[in-house]
């Protein structure tokens, strides 16, 4: 059977967490639930601890587990009164301190009653699962030597192989979760962030869409039907056995979503008519910087070596976070900066290398432990005059991603 599968990216940013509810039953640790939320690592104690006192019901049923349930096994709970102090303990002192009042994000679990056990915490938590997938992906597709612009969003990757695994053979499933590895919780954890609201982020415009199209000459598996009817991603059936229609309705579709950002993605020629089932999502997001550039001036670009390009560029002198990668002082090597967009909750991380012209050598050598390393700066809000000069610029990118995602299986590495 011929699938495709095609990510679109209007614009890539980082999505955060939104607020959730769930009535059936819950099994979670405290770093399941930090993890999941996007919590801050030094808020995690007291947002949990606020946490089980919005919901009495979850108890910890084993002094020798981390988890909390609604619905402990046993009948003896174990650790329930120490859990209480605690609680009690924190809530005077949060009486006492004044702060600012915090809001408490839900946790996330399927529509229905079904029991989800969210296993203890493992030595490598989910969020660094998604930096290493991401990282690992991204190197191993970089087309190497390129001189064009390359763009690649692994989380919407993710997000399209997620579907598929409700609806696949066992030995896919396994292989699935070799290759991104990821569990199924964390599966489902992934299609769950990237439904963030108005409500939520009222400075941005964050969509995110998927669609299925379908041969008319295939049935779909129950479990992967049942998958796309619970995350909502819709499905229409297509005649890929006339290219010019099919590509014309897919490009209309990627036309809409991205806002006119993007027209088209495939034409007739390149769709092979043998295809059954073709998977599509696309991002779309719309913000202001926190601070603006300055009107765009005519510069000089340079490519690399004596090469030069005329273009536009915007400039911004201004205090931002930043700083260097690299063990030392004497051996930096790549500079970031973080433009915030308004509102301080989304941002961009610009990239670039100590030493000139070396861009794509640093980042085939960019570790996830130099990420982490900048997400920690970030956090520690330390801020230094520095100046940004820009070129106006327009990515696009058309890459196969089998042999990457062959690749970046641990098998592989």
């Amino acid at each position: 059977m011929m699938l495709q599968a095609l990510g679109l990216l209007a614009f890539a940013t980082v999505a955060l967490c939104q607020s959730y509810a769930y009535t059936g039953t819950i099994s979670l640790t405290q770093d399941e639930f930090c993890n999941f939320n996007n919590i801050l690592h030094s808020q995690c104690d007291k947002q949990f601890e606020s946490y089980l006192r919005q919901n009495p019901s979850l108890k910890k049923c084993s002094d020798s587990s981390p988890m909390f349930s609604n619905r402990c096994q046993s009948s003896y709970e174990v650790g329930t009164t120490s859990t209480t102090s605690q609680n009690e303990a924190l809530s005077s002192n949060t009486v006492d301190e004044a702060t600012e009042p915090t809001t408490i994000p839900d946790v996330k679990f399927p529509a229905d009653d079904e029991t989800i056990e969210i296993p203890p915490a493992t030595n490598v938590s989910y969020s660094r699962k998604i930096i290493d997938f991401s990282l690992r992906l991204f190197q191993t597709a970089f087309p190497k030597g390129s001189p064009g612009n390359y763009i690649l969003s692994p989380v919407m990757v993710q997000t399209l192989l997620s579907y598929l695994n409700d609806g696949a053979s066992q030995a896919t499933r396994q292989e699935m979760k070799t290759i991104l590895q990821l569990s199924t919780n964390d599966l489902k954890q992934i299609r769950d962030v990237f439904q963030p609201t108005s409500e939520h982020y009222p400075k941005y415009k964050l969509d995110v869409a998927s669609q299925i199209f379908k041969s008319p000459q295939i049935e779909l598996l129950p479990g992967f039907q049942d998958s796309l009817s619970r995350n909502k991603v819709p499905m229409q059936e297509m005649d890929f056995t006339n290219p010019r229609i099919a590509a014309s309705e897919i490009n209309h579709w990627v036309n809409i979503t991205t806002r006119e950002k993007i027209t088209s993605i495939i034409d007739e020629r390149s769709l092979d008519p043998a295809t059954q089932l073709m998977l599509l999502n696309a991002i779309y997001f719309n913000g202001t910087w926190l601070y603006s550039f300055n009107n765009t001036v005519r510069d000089t670009f340079h490519l690399g070596g004596n090469k030069q390009h005329p273009c536009n560029m915007m400039t911004l002198s201004q205090k931002l976070r930043y700083g260097y990668t690299g063990p030392n002082e004497d051996d930096q090597k790549l500079l970031w900066v973080e433009l915030p967009y308004n509102g301080d909750e989304m941002s961009m991380i610009l990239l670039l290398p100590a030493n000139r012209f070396k861009l794509d050598e640093e980042l085939l050598n960019f570790k996830i432990s130099d990420l982490e390393n900048i997400l920690a700066e970030i956090e520690k809000n330390n801020k230094g005059k520095i100046k940004v000069k820009l070129p106006v610029f327009k990515a696009e990118s058309e890459i196969s991603l089998v042999k990457p995602l062959q690749q970046v299986s641990p098998s592989h590495t």
